[in-house]
């Protein structure tokens, strides 16, 4: 892989981006000796973003089927909740079918 300094990048701009588009071979352009940038061909940026959708996809589904999990327990817990709610109030109504007025002192 060529790497070149950003002054000479700017010097040969047309030249390096012939040699990315025809060569096929990425450039590193480096900043105050550090690599900052790259001019890559477009087909690799495509496939890069190819492979970078289709793993967002994955974690997508991945979440989706963890958020699907949690939420049938989720929903065993709301209707065994339901269901003790519901007895209490049944046995707070006593055989009529009523609450009963609370008691006062």
């Amino acid at each position: 892989m060529t790497r070149l300094a950003m002054a000479e990048f700017r010097a040969d701009l047309a030249d390096v981006v012939s040699r990315v588009q025809h060569g096929g071979e990425p450039v590193v352009i480096d900043r105050h000796g550090k690599p900052a940038v790259a001019v890559v061909p477009i087909e690799m940026l495509v496939r890069l973003q190819a492979a970078e959708d289709d793993a967002d996809r994955k974690a997508a589904r991945r979440s989706l089927r963890e958020v699907a999990h949690e939420g049938h327990g989720l929903a065993r817990r709301t209707e065994a909740a339901t269901r003790t709610l519901g007895d209490a109030v049944r046995g707070a109504a006593g055989p009529t079918g009523r609450a009963s007025a609370p008691q006062g002192t």
